[in-house]
């Protein structure tokens, strides 16, 4: 069962997966889910004891670059959307591979005492997914908002990823309203 709220007095960090010039480019609807992602942050700011953002890197030589796609590896590719360029994010990381939570962004999570993290971006079947496996992995509670993530590759790859998530870690945090974010 889903919750109506979640309690926010728990240390809840928020974390923006891979929303990058280089992806918008292939995906437009990025730039429209960047704007919604900024509104949702600063209507939440209060419940966020850290603000994270990840962008792919991705490095010539490494296994992604030789068999998926030889793109991602210009500054340009990498900037953050200006829709999001006046979030005041604590840390922004670079990753090569599909997870975004790296041994940087784990140590400030648990510098800042972080028990949950709440993920939004891009792409829900991949980066997000594997990112939040690795969250619960590591022992913080990940939650995804549904109506904040996204698939370039379509909606059936979306849906999938919500599947495996939802299976994972669980029904009640795959959620997609602020109001499961608000104060209990």
């Amino acid at each position: 069962m889903v919750p109506d709220t979640l309690d926010t007095t728990v240390p809840t960090a928020l974390l923006v997966i891979d929303m990058q010039e280089g992806f918008a480019a292939r995906d437009v609807a990025l730039r429209r889910l960047a704007v919604d992602i900024a509104e949702h942050v600063y209507a939440h700011v209060d419940d966020y004891v850290l603000l994270a953002a990840s962008r792919f890197r991705n490095v010539p030589g490494s296994l992604y670059h030789r068999l998926i796609s030889q793109d991602m590896t210009t500054d340009a590719e990498l900037r953050l959307l200006p829709e999001l360029a006046s979030i005041p994010f604590d840390i922004v990381v670079d990753t090569c591979s599909y997870s975004s939570l790296t041994d940087e962004l784990l140590g400030r999570l648990r510098a800042a005492g972080v028990e949950r993290l709440v993920v939004v971006g891009a792409d829900t079947d991949q980066c997000v997914l594997a990112t939040v496996l690795a969250a619960f992995d590591a022992g913080i509670e990940p939650i995804v908002r549904i109506d904040l993530c996204r698939s370039a590759a379509g909606a059936d790859p979306h849906e999938a990823g919500l599947i495996a998530l939802r299976r994972a870690i669980g029904e009640e945090r795959v959620i997609d309203r602020d109001a499961q974010l608000t104060h209990s």
